[in-house]
């Protein structure tokens, strides 16, 4: 439900999902955070390049530790703000986020879906991993995960290939705290692993 929420709620791109696939959910992620890397180019605030249809919105991707991002997603016309866990995997040379939605105390814990992202012309390309494929493995920890989408960079039914969002880097890029302080007075008791 997150990446719905993540790309589709917050860019009003129900309709374009329920149309190219049902994202990949897991209750494990593809790798343990202690072992991911901060890419660096990663950090900053990025706006959507809205397609046809789509709304503007943007992406404001900070270090929340040595190996995790906190990424706040937010429409245009959107309040509220949508608070992520995230960080990386690679495989193979693929760069993939593994994210969860924070939640609030007492909220059910979130299963994990994965974005693959990559960087062109100063612009990132975000495309969502989808469950087709995963519909008749069923992985049973992590290192499984991994070793299945290992075996499926290739496949086309991995994530539809018309179907990605491209983002600009916005110039400015302020290092608001207080946004920070403000998301988790909300969410008091998050729990990152």
């Amino acid at each position: 439900m997150l990446i719905k929420r993540f790309l589709c709620c917050a860019f009003l791109l129900v309709v374009l999902i329920c149309l190219y696939g049902c994202p990949f959910e897991s209750e494990f992620p593809l790798s343990q955070s202690s072992e991911a890397i901060i890419d660096t180019q990663l950090l900053g605030k990025w706006k959507l390049e809205p397609q046809k249809g789509e709304e503007p919105g943007t992406l404001m991707i900070y270090q929340f530790n040595d190996h995790e991002y906190l990424i706040l997603a937010k429409g245009e016309d959107e309040k509220d703000t949508d608070g992520i866990r995230a960080f990386s995997t690679t495989i193979d040379g693929h760069t993939f986020l593994n994210i969860q939605d924070i939640k609030g105390p007492g909220e059910k814990k979130q299963n994990w879906e994965f974005l693959n992202y990559s960087f062109s012309n100063n612009k990132l390309v975000i495309k969502v991993v989808l469950g087709e494929i995963f519909e008749k493995k069923k992985c049973a920890s992590s290192k499984e995960l991994f070793t299945c989408m290992q075996e499926n960079l290739t496949n086309k039914a991995l994530y539809n290939q018309d179907l990605k969002q491209i983002f600009s880097r916005i110039d400015e890029w302020q290092n608001n705290s207080s946004l920070l302080c403000t998301l988790f007075k909300k969410q008091t008791s998050v729990i990152f692993m």
